[in-house]
């Protein structure tokens, strides 16, 4: 997707919209069309653009950083990937926060707040784990830092989900009813949901990863 955005134009992606596997009537389309994908294209293009490379490249390296062959063939590789990345996420965190706090969307912008502050912290944490050798520590704060950018693409799939929830066998059941009558109040709130969700289920991930049932077992059988 973020090498559609560089080659696409707006109509193209406009065309791409309508046949997103999601719940998107005319209303939900106006609703992402007008929020999210003309400014994206417009007034917001360029820091967008920023954003969008350097998020692709944090992703990727933050990946191929939790490769475990890669740890143990390839250590200089891991090493020298994980101090440029610090620089890269510091370097960038000011346009992170300046994309949050202009977050559409009211709900989905307090429960990103935190990442303002979550970034930095595990990133510089992690730094000075490592410098000191406590190798478990910072193995659990570099999974933490993941979940802070893999959070964004769970939001997505978090939304494909709504459609099945709100048909018209179960939507009569739940608060905003089927999805082929939401107006745009409705995407609103859902897309709001989607982000909260996303969050919970992201981090409650990470967090048994990196300090639950994941951890080391010493020889008298207790977790480390």
């Amino acid at each position: 997707s973020g090498v559609k955005y560089f080659l696409w134009d707006e109509e193209q992606a406009l065309a791409d919209l309508k046949s997103a596997p999601m719940p998107l009537n005319d209303a939900g389309f106006k609703y992402f069309e007008t929020n999210f994908l003309r400014p994206a294209y417009n007034e917001k293009k360029v820091p967008i653009q920023v954003h969008t490379a350097v998020t692709a490249f944090i992703m990727a390296a933050l990946i191929v950083q939790l490769v475990k062959k890669v740890r143990q063939k390839a250590m200089w590789v891991h090493r020298w990937l994980g101090r440029l990345l610090l620089i890269v996420i510091l370097a960038a965190l000011y346009s992170f926060a300046m994309l949050v706090h202009r977050q559409p969307n009211k709900i989905g912008r307090y429960a990103e707040y935190p990442l303002i502050f979550f970034i930095p912290y595990y990133a510089i944490k992690g730094w000075l784990e490592i410098r000191n050798k406590q190798t478990q520590a910072h193995r659990s704060s570099m999974i933490m830092l993941s979940s802070c950018f893999f959070f964004f693409a769970v939001q997505r799939l978090v939304m494909l989900p709504f459609g099945f929830l709100h048909s018209e066998t179960l939507g009569p059941y739940l608060p905003l009813g089927p999805w082929k009558n939401w107006q745009e109040k409705e995407y609103e709130t859902m897309f709001g949901h989607a982000i909260v969700l996303a969050g919970m289920i992201t981090f409650s991930v990470a967090y048994y990863k990196a300090y639950g049932g994941s951890a080391p077992v010493k020889k008298d059988g207790k977790k480390a």
